[in-house]
């Protein structure tokens, strides 16, 4: 029924422009089977029982519970945005690997869940290395892409033996094996007259310089946040001795996994080091927030719409912090007085943090980074559950120079 979209940053955008501003159903189901807490329907009747909540046509809901068997053998989780146009259903669906929160309204349309999955989920970029191949992997949004392979091959005097792979899934690299030619090797070793280890050593380093060049080149059209080196030691040391000081600073961690991996056996030894390089960048905003920011919901909430805030941090997506906001969209964390905004002398409407992000966002160009487990729960006990960073002290985090 319908045709789902992959999460980007670019469908987000194309569905900003595209969706009507009211009386759209928003339903964000977690679909994946291999979850048990889907097993037995249970997907289906979590979002029949979210659905008989809300008052809406009946086209709509009946729609989104139609497609569910199908969202099960697609992805993990779906994002549905559906509409009724003089009597026929309008929609546009969001697919992504994550496992994304749930929800079910019927209004304006809620996008947050996706700005939360894409600002959450940093690019990160694995270099694969070893004595006989390069490989340059791109991980984002629960998925992994290899994006280009490099072969210790000289081709002539100056350059090695390129293969470019173009926009693969990871199902159509599955069981390739870069290690494919055993007798395609170094041709220092495939010269008998010139085999010797200076002769090698020289040409590993020229190599590895060559996939640093193409990782400069990829940045500068795939910005990325985090470099993670894999492969053999002896490997990982080389090419880490010949990082550019961009390149050192983006370096996020490393590990082991065979050269000819498949990307699914790629990523599945990174998550570790994923994880740790999430938390350590989380940390380093935690500890920046206690020593140069604004702390507590209302001292961050006044400081951003003065225009002195840069990045906000909350603990998890923001829903767990009351607001309440003005007709002329202006935020309070504390409850003004007999609930009149003193700015505008009308009420002012109770909501969650979450609510008003994607105001905030477009009002005053903020970024958003949410903290999660022993993290999250610091920044509540310290601070309230929210943080801010003016682009002055927050200059030091989340750049590739």
């Amino acid at each position: 029924m319908f045709v789902p979209q992959p999460l980007s940053k670019l469908t987000l955008s194309t569905l900003s422009g595209q969706l009507p501003s009211s009386d759209v159903l928003t339903v964000v189901c977690q679909v994946n089977p291999a979850n048990d807490m889907n097993q037995g329907g249970a997907a289906r009747i979590r979002t029949k029982n979210a659905l008989s909540a809300l008052t809406v046509p009946s086209l709509l809901s009946e729609a989104v519970l139609d497609d569910l068997s199908e969202a099960q053998h697609a992805t993990r989780s779906r994002a549905y945005f559906l509409w009724n146009e003089h009597g026929h259903l309008k929609g546009q669906v969001v697919d992504s690997q994550l496992e994304l929160p749930e929800i079910a309204v019927y209004g304006p349309p809620d996008l947050e869940s996706l700005y939360f999955a894409l600002e959450s989920n940093p690019r990160s970029i694995i270099a694969l290395v070893d004595s006989e191949w390069e490989r340059i992997f791109e991980v984002h949004l629960g998925g992994i892409n290899e994006l280009y392979r490099l072969e210790n091959v000289m081709e002539n005097d100056y350059g090695f033996l390129e293969h470019a792979v173009h926009g693969p899934t990871q199902t159509d690299l599955e069981g390739t094996d870069p290690h494919h030619d055993s007798s395609r090797r170094l041709i220092s070793r495939d010269t008998g007259n010139d085999g010797t280890q200076e002769k090698e050593e020289q040409q590993d380093q020229l190599f590895h310089n060559a996939l640093v060049e193409r990782l400069l080149r990829f940045r500068q059209v795939i910005p990325f946040e985090r470099l993670l080196i894999a492969g053999p030691v002896r490997a990982r040391a080389a090419f880490k001795a010949e990082l550019t000081p961009g390149l050192e600073q983006a370096f996020a961690g490393e590990f082991a996994v065979a050269g000819d991996s498949t990307p699914a056996q790629v990523l599945q030894a990174a998550q570790s080091t994923l994880e740790a390089a999430q938390h350590n960048a989380d940390q380093a905003i935690l500890e920046n927030a206690r020593e140069n920011g604004f702390r507590g919901p209302e001292a961050t909430l006044t400081a951003l719409q003065e225009g002195s805030v840069y990045d906000l941090v909350m603990v998890g997506n923001g829903s767990s912090l009351p607001v309440w906001r003005d007709t002329q969209g202006y935020v309070f964390a504390v409850y003004p007085e007999q609930g009149i905004s003193p700015l505008t002398g009308e009420a002012v409407e109770g909501l969650q943090l979450r609510d008003v992000l994607g105001d905030l966002r477009q009002r005053f160009g903020v970024r958003m980074h949410f903290l999660k487990g022993d993290q999250a729960q610091q920044l509540e006990a310290e601070m309230g559950g929210l943080a801010g960073l003016s682009r002055h002290t927050f200059a030091a985090f989340g750049k590739i120079s």
